[in-house]
């Protein structure tokens, strides 16, 4: 049977006889719920193969990869699509190639070209990005029937960058002009140079001040472990990203000259933050008194044996939804996440007057231009920028 609310239920009965945790299998219940609203939105209350790799291939949000999406997504639908095919849940179903089809003309080339990325020095981000993007890329070729790469033109790039929404273009544009370095294709590299497409910038949301206060309740009561708060208030009150707060090892916190200092994982850089008293003492309980005898060196392990570290930083994004709910804070748009909380960061700092070249030491951008987006979160200086109408020779009359 394909009816999605009976594979739910038959998916999480599954999981639940093989001991999966509670956490887990609510993890499991939204996804379920967010696949469940994808295939309505597509016209059917049935699970298919096709619905199921679509909804595995949608893992960008505003046009940026998202890592929890990618694995998420990958691995209810790696289990649903074993289902369909065998008649019954398997753990032991592993990882498959995520872009392969055997369909596509283009499959040597693809295949060569992904071989390539993922040998390079580069981020495991850029490598799906480029990857993905080359996926679509040949797969359009293919089914506009170009016989040869040797006769890709620039009106087919033109072509296929037009089946994407203006802000996801540019995006797009990246990963077209790696897999034409590849093939060695200069001169379509150089006409591609020319084109000038739409970059947006928009407002960011933040948190009211109402909002803020509800957080510091929730912070202050005896509704969140001593664990959950250590994380939240480390992007909170520091910025600092999932991947580094994940990380971060006993050794890293100086208590005697009250900092945290680490390498961040995406830029390199060498960070050094202070400890402020409100997150020093959340650590110092955690540490002491609710973190678990364990192996390993990563300041937050889990709550279950064997105590291992923190997975990835889609646990710090459970944990942030987790107090944003206590608080009784809704989204409205918003995707709530380590990542939301940087942005909320240097909109403070930003609105309490703070340069943005110290904000993005703070951060640890590695371009500072980076920064200068949390300017539009301040209302009240944006105001300072506006023009009377006298001001540039407009009123009554035109100026010569």
């Amino acid at each position: 049977m394909n009816n999605l609310i009976y594979l739910s239920e038959e998916l999480l009965m599954f999981l639940k006889k093989n001991h999966y945790k509670q956490s887990t299998l609510a993890k499991y219940r939204r996804e379920l719920n967010v696949l469940r609203r994808f295939c309505e939105s597509h016209g059917s209350e049935e699970y298919t193969l096709e619905l199921g790799n679509a909804y595995a291939a949608d893992i960008y949000i505003n046009g940026h990869f998202s890592a929890h999406r990618y694995f998420d997504r990958g691995r209810l639908t790696r289990f649903l699509n074993f289902y369909l095919e065998h008649g019954y849940f398997d753990l032991s179903i592993k990882k498959g190639k995520k872009y392969d089809d055997d369909i596509i003309r283009f499959q040597g080339e693809y295949e060569a070209y992904k071989n390539y990325i993922y040998d390079r020095n580069i981020k495991e981000t850029t490598k799906h990005n480029y990857s993905y993007y080359a996926y679509l890329f040949l797969r359009f070729l293919s089914d506009n029937k170009l016989h040869a790469i040797d006769n890709l033109s620039i009106e087919l790039i033109y072509n296929f960058l037009m089946t994407f929404k203006p802000k996801r273009q540019r995006y797009v544009i990246s990963g077209v002009r790696s897999y034409l370095k590849f093939i060695k294709r200069n001169d379509l590299l150089q006409q591609i140079s020319g084109l000038r497409l739409p970059k947006t910038k928009k407002i960011i949301p933040i948190l009211s001040t109402d909002e803020c206060n509800r957080i510091q309740a929730v912070l202050t009561s005896d509704q969140v472990t001593y664990r959950d708060k250590s994380i939240f208030l480390l992007g909170y009150i520091l910025g600092i990203r999932a991947c580094d707060i994940v990380a971060l090892k006993l050794s890293d916190i100086d208590w005697h000259n009250e900092c945290i200092h680490f390498v961040q994982s995406k830029t390199g850089n060498q960070v050094i933050v202070p400890l402020y008293t409100e997150i020093g003492n959340s650590l110092y309980l955690y540490i002491t008194q609710e973190r678990e005898k364990s192996d390993y060196e990563n300041i937050f392990v889990s709550h279950h044996p064997p105590f291992k570290p923190l997975a990835d930083h889609s646990a710090c994004y459970i944990i942030v939804n987790k107090i944003m709910n206590k608080a009784n804070i809704t989204k409205d748009d918003r995707f709530f996440g380590i990542h939301f909380l940087r942005h909320n960061t240097a909109s403070a700092l930003v609105q309490k007057g703070v340069s943005l070249e110290t904000i993005s030491s703070i951060l640890g951008h590695s371009d500072p231009n980076s920064t200068n987006i949390y300017i539009s979160t301040d209302s009240e200086r944006l105001k300072e920028c506006v023009l009377l109408m006298r001001d540039i020779g407009i009123g009554g009359e035109i100026d010569d």
